[in-house]
């Protein structure tokens, strides 16, 4: 499908530019780098996925595997690694490089575990939904003072918000793909997340 082949490769041109961004190093103290590290691997899982969902279905369903593996751990990785970055950021305290990494395989073996007991639907809504509190209270500790960031950070919410629970992948809207619309949904989440991050980390210590 064309037009999804399309909306992938604008979630997957949105989500490099956050991983851009995370990469950048300028005014960002050594106990921040791990933070913007474990976002730019949340982001870094969604450009994967958009990158094979565009080579998928440009090109043919030799892609099918690939993808679904990358989809896979956009899934039920990427935007918890990007929340917990936000609370990071947001609560006066770190997380180390060896603690990022106990959160990365957290995810893993809990997806594994649920993946055995079929669960995988109930934990995708809990862990998005989870996922997506947490940065909308992030958001609204710093509304008082930086609402610049504040504002980013809930539009992207909301917009991923509503890709999940309204648009969903399923079906059509007066005859254009559901699924794009998803896409692209994600696309403007991940750009005003992967903004308010970078955003944050420039804040003078």
């Amino acid at each position: 499908m064309l037009s999804t082949a399309i909306s992938d490769a604008i979630l997957c041109l949105s989500s490099s530019f956050s991983v851009f961004l995370m990469a950048q190093r300028g005014n960002i103290s050594e106990l921040q780098r791990p933070a913007a590290l474990g976002a730019m691997l949340g982001f870094l899982a969604f450009a994967l996925a958009s990158f094979f969902g565009t080579l998928r279905f440009g090109l043919g369903d030799q892609w099918l595997d690939v993808h679904s593996l990358f989809n896979q751990a956009a899934t039920y990785m990427a935007l918890p690694l990007i929340a917990m970055a936000f609370l990071c950021l947001t609560l006066p305290w770190q997380l180390s490089r060896p603690g990022w990494g106990r959160v990365l395989l957290a995810l893993m073996v809990a997806f594994e575990l649920i993946r055995r007991f079929e669960w995988l639907e109930s934990y995708r809504l809990l862990l998005g939904g989870t996922s997506l509190l947490i940065i909308a209270l992030a958001a609204i500790r710093l509304m008082s003072g930086q609402s610049k960031i504040a504002l980013l950070a809930l539009t992207g919410v909301l917009s991923s918000a509503t890709a999940g629970l309204i648009i969903g992948t399923q079906g059509s809207i007066y005859g254009w793909l559901r699924v794009d619309f998803f896409l692209y949904l994600l696309a403007l989440s991940n750009l005003c997340l992967g903004s308010a991050l970078f955003l944050l980390l420039r804040e003078p210590k």
